[in-house]
């Protein structure tokens, strides 16, 4: 429950911060933080539902 909450959060932040920086390679670096950080978060839901 709190990973998704957390989920979330860092979602909203990202999105913030990608509206207001004007850098393509901070940008970039964001993007990809984030995508390792969905899927590691995807992982971790599948860790937790496959094995009770």
């Amino acid at each position: 429950m709190w990973v998704c909450v957390f989920g979330l959060f860092l979602c909203s932040f990202f999105s913030y911060m990608k509206r207001s920086v004007d850098c393509p390679l901070l940008d970039l670096f964001l993007s990809s933080l984030f995508w390792i950080f969905s899927l590691c978060c995807l992982f971790i839901v599948c860790m937790l539902v496959l094995i009770p």
